[in-house]
């Protein structure tokens, strides 16, 4: 699943990053969401107001407040706007190719727009449980927009353990992870007045105690 965060600053490009991704990453992008932006003028500051989910066929409007959390669903208003009609049959197309079981209901449906949002949400899971495909999601979590959808994505689109590959599941008989050889992953430096230098760690094996001298694989 991909996130294409802080589309509020200027110059800022879903259609820019969406292509990055294609060319560079040589993903099958599934672009599931449409920013709303307002604002973006020389009086007035760019501003994420809400996405046009194209799963759901529905509005999603934050409250622009730092401190909160809440949105609500509206309807979209004109179903026929090209943005939208587009969106949604791009979505669509590219599930069929990616989705036989889909494709069948692609074929059988006269237009995208009246496809049931439950199959396209199951035809992104599978496309997604099987690596053949990244559903795109867009937003600007500063002032939480996009979050919430996000983190909906993960249940929705992203396999349960027991959906995992076999080969891939932990044996549980091995060697606790805590115990083996210490492997982790510096993700962020942060300079503090007080404490000075803090490096962030996100810790795959073993573990780490004060005093403890650690090989940097990035360093000659």
């Amino acid at each position: 699943i991909a996130f294409v965060n802080k589309l509020d600053r200027d110059g800022a490009s879903l259609e820019r990053t969406v292509k990055m991704m294609q060319e560079k990453l040589e993903a099958n992008t599934l672009l599931t969401q449409i920013p709303i932006i307002e604002g973006d003028t020389f009086d007035e500051a760019r501003a994420v107001t809400g996405v046009i989910d194209l799963v759901s066929m529905e509005k999603l409007i934050w409250n622009q407040s730092k401190t909160t959390k809440d949105y609500k669903r509206v309807p979209i208003e004109n179903l026929e706007d090209e943005t939208v009609v587009r969106g949604r049959e791009d979505l669509a197309e590219q599930l069929a190719l990616l989705d036989d079981d889909f494709a069948e209901v692609y074929m059988e449906s006269e237009n995208s727009i009246d496809i049931d949002s439950s199959a396209i949400r199951e035809s992104l899971r599978r496309v997604t449980v099987n690596r053949l495909g990244v559903p795109v999601l867009c937003g600007s979590a500063l002032k939480n927009t996009g979050v919430q959808p996000l983190m909906d994505a993960f249940i929705d689109y992203l396999p349960s353990p027991s959906e995992r590959d076999e080969r891939n599941r932990v044996d549980q008989t091995k060697q606790k992870m805590s115990t083996r050889e210490l492997k982790a992953l510096a993700f962020k430096v942060q300079n503090d007045k007080n404490r000075g230098g803090l490096v962030f760690l996100r810790v795959y094996s073993g573990s780490l105690s004060t005093k403890n001298v650690v090989y940097n694989v990035s360093q000659q």
